[in-house]
């Protein structure tokens, strides 16, 4: 028998330009995601875990070669996440990558 799974994929960010906002704005925030993912039993691909940094543009968004590193990072930790689903029900999975 062969296992169906549904997928929700969620995506955010906030600004990284310097002052736009306040000071541990960015630890709250992330905080907030973990614990709702907690809440809903959630796969979390925790890209900040990674401390990823990537070309940009103008120090926020990235260029053509940030996207794909971007990409790149998304693709491993999602290949992570769908191998973990066919082979383990462990609760932390890797670094970044935490079933709640």
């Amino acid at each position: 028998m062969r296992a169906l799974y549904n997928f929700s994929i969620y995506g955010d960010s906030i600004s990284t330009f310097e002052g736009y906002n306040p000071e541990g704005y960015a630890v709250y925030y992330n905080t907030a995601i973990r614990k709702a993912c907690r809440k809903e039993h959630c796969f979390l691909a925790d890209l900040d875990a990674l401390n990823l940094r990537y070309e940009t543009l103008d120090g926020s968004h990235p260029n053509k070669t940030g996207h794909k590193e971007l990409a790149n990072a998304w693709i491993t930790v999602l290949d992570t996440i769908i191998k973990s689903m066919l082979i383990t029900t462990q609760t932390t999975i890797s670094s970044n990558v935490v079933y709640y």
